[in-house]
């Protein structure tokens, strides 16, 4: 697999001072969505957070809908 092809796949998003293992918890915990650490792919990916994009779009929608409900009562 050539590298243009897996990026096709996941997303990833930069997490400030290696707080992308809690982010990542809190999502799993709190709106029931897997987002996987950085770190388990070596030491330099502390500070990232990988998203799967190897699913269909409708469950695609259902994670960020559920995300998007968490951050939104966490914030009221």
């Amino acid at each position: 697999m050539n590298d243009t092809l897996a990026a096709q796949l996941t997303a990833a998003g930069e997490c400030p001072n290696g707080v992308g293992e809690a982010i990542c918890n809190r999502v799993l915990y709190q709106s029931r969505v897997f987002v996987t650490p950085g770190f388990i792919f070596g030491s330099e990916g502390r500070n990232y957070i990988r998203i799967s994009l190897c699913c269909n779009e409708e469950m695609l929608q259902e994670a960020l809908d559920r995300i998007t409900t968490t951050r939104t009562k966490q914030n009221q």
